[in-house]
């Protein structure tokens, strides 16, 4: 399971976006971000790709706290 934080580059929460987990070795799984910019997904492995609205924006370790967007 992987659960972060997305936030834009000045701090401020990204609210409602759509987060989508492309894990290495194959699977996807999709959330949305809360209200404070919170994501909980449920994914099969713990390296992948994380995307934000279809851009990618990490990739790598999926126990992550927090990712930045533009």
């Amino acid at each position: 399971m992987a659960s972060f934080r997305v936030v834009y580059r000045d701090g401020s929460v990204a609210k409602n976006k759509k987060v989508t987990i492309s894990v290495d070795g194959g699977g996807m799984a999709e959330g949305f971000t809360d209200s404070r910019g919170y994501v909980t997904i449920g994914t099969s492995g713990t390296y992948g790709k994380i995307f934000i609205n279809g851009k990618t924006v990490h990739n790598g370790s999926l126990n992550i706290g927090e990712v930045r967007i533009n």
